[in-house]
Order: structure tokens, then C-alpha cells, then sequence
């Protein structure tokens, strides 16, 4: 009897290795381990502008500081294609996350890549998950997840066109020649003389703020060397002559301070551009 015991107990022993030399496929009602292995290792950044943060490949590279830089409208790309599933039939998704707001971007392996690009500059931060898409209690396998700061700068902005050059002396301009003041009640009378580099006579336009003028607005064409005179009456605190010029090329004088401002009498300040 002894003897029978003991082959059945050796019967049993190997009967038992050989089941446990070919374990069954997992099911739904029997929870399999998940796993995925990079097969292939390369530098942090290659000379096509391709590097890595942890497995994921991203385009452009990571710079010196650990973050993307990109520009706004630049596409930046990550790949996971260097991921492999160690369970058979399963299918590898890439899960990316932005950080501006859009949510997660899906996609499965391959092509396992995906591009984006940003509107407005800013720091994000892009988060790239790979997942087998297998959900409990088939897979317990956590997703593996990256977080990197992506810098995004704004387009240089075009210079504006460059203004035309001003050949100092080309065209007219107006100085004060007199001015009579009586302080009571402060009417004012400046004397202007015109002066043009070409010889050429110039339309006057009179502008005054700060008081009420009683010549004429606008005249011309007085000559070059040539005077006109204004007339207003002023008021306390600051009143403000300024004549504006055209000479009979068109060219148009820039007014610049020709006096003050400086306090006169009865209270008012003058001041005058020509």
C-alpha cells in the first residue's frame, strides 16, 4: 500500500509542474499583470532636433533648463512608438495632455504620435501618459506618465516700415518776429516770420487754445522772409499760438516751441510753436 501511495503522490507532483508550465491566458474574472518595455535607448538629444523624457520622444528636444521651447504656430510632437506591450493582443494608446485648456488628445499605436501647437505664449505643462486601454479587473497596470513645462514664445513681431528720411532744412518753418501784450485786457498781437530753404511761399494755418483769436485762421502765401500777424485776445493761465505751414512743394512745416512758455503780464503764459 505504501508502495501505491507513493506513485500517486509522484503522479500527482508532475502532473502538477506541467500545468504550472503552461499557465492559461488571463480573463475578465481573472486579473492579468501588464507590462511594457522600451526596446531601443538613445541620447537626450540627436542631431534631428529629436530627444526624450523618459521613454516618450519629443520634437523638438527638452533645451538645457529641462523644458520645450517652441514659438506660437510651431508644431511639437510626441512619440511613443518605442513602447511595447508584454501581454499579447493588447493595444497601446498615447494619452497627451497639453495644458492649455483642450483637454486630452488620443491616439493609438501606431502611429502612437501626436502634434500640437499653441496660440498664445505662455508655460504649460504637458503631461504624456502611455496606457494599454485595458480597464479592471483584466488589467491592474497603472499608466505611465511624463510632465514636462513646455515654454511657448510669441512670433517676433515685423518691423514697422521705416519713416522717410527728413533732410533738415527742406522745409518751411515760422518764428516769432515781435509780440505786444497790453496786459489789460490782454489783447495780443505776435508778429511771425516765415522762412523756407527753397525760397518758396507758404499757406499759414493760426491755431490757439487758451484764448480767442480776431485775425484771420489761415492766409497766405507769404513769401519767404516774409511776415504775417496774429491777433487774440488772451486769458489768464497758459494760451497756446501755434502756426502750421505749406510751401508750394507741399512740404509741411513741423512746428516746434519757438517761445516760452513764459509768463507775460495780467496773469497769462505764453507759449508759441512755428
Amino acid at each position: 500500500m505504501n508502495r501505491t501511495f507513493s506513485r500517486l503522490a509522484l503522479f500527482f507532483s508532475i502532473t502538477t509542474l506541467a500545468a504550472c508550465d503552461k499557465p492559461t491566458m488571463p480573463t475578465e474574472t481573472r486579473p492579468a499583470t501588464f507590462q511594457i518595455t522600451n526596446t531601443e535607448s538613445f541620447a537626450r538629444a540627436s542631431a534631428d532636433g529629436v530627444g526624450s523624457i523618459g521613454n516618450f520622444r519629443v520634437k523638438p528636444a527638452p533645451e538645457d533648463d529641462g523644458a520645450i521651447h517652441v514659438v506660437v504656430g510651431d508644431a511639437l510632437t510626441v512619440n511613443a512608438s518605442d513602447y511595447r506591450a508584454s501581454y499579447p493582443g493588447a493595444t497601446l494608446y498615447l494619452i497627451a495632455n497639453w495644458g492649455d485648456g483642450g483637454g486630452n488628445q488620443r491616439v493609438g499605436c501606431g502611429p502612437c504620435r501626436l502634434t500640437h501647437a499653441y496660440d498664445v505664449p505662455g508655460r504649460y505643462k504637458l503631461e504624456m501618459t502611455v496606457d494599454d486601454g485595458i480597464t479592471p479587473p483584466v488589467s491592474a497596470q497603472s499608466p505611465e506618465t511624463h510632465v514636462v513645462t513646455v515654454v511657448v514664445t510669441g512670433i517676433p513681431e515685423k518691423p514697422e516700415p521705416a519713416a522717410p528720411i527728413i533732410i533738415p532744412g527742406g522745409r518751411p518753418s515760422a518764428t516769432w518776429s515781435t509780440i505786444s501784450i497790453a496786459c489789460t485786457p490782454l489783447t495780443t498781437t505776435v508778429v511771425m516770420r516765415v522762412t523756407d530753404p527753397d525760397g518758396d511761399a507758404s499757406l499759414f494755418t493760426v491755431g490757439i487754445t487758451g484764448g480767442t483769436l480776431t485775425s484771420a485762421p489761415s492766409g497766405g502765401p507769404v513769401p519767404s522772409g516774409g511776415t504775417f500777424t496774429i491777433n487774440f485776445t488772451g486769458t489768464v493761465g497758459l494760451n497756446v499760438v501755434r502756426v502750421e505751414l505749406v510751401d508750394e512743394q507741399g512740404l509741411a512745416s513741423q512746428p516746434i516751441v519757438r517761445f516760452g512758455p513764459s509768463a507775460t503780464c495780467g496773469g497769462q503764459i505764453l507759449q508759441i510753436f512755428g
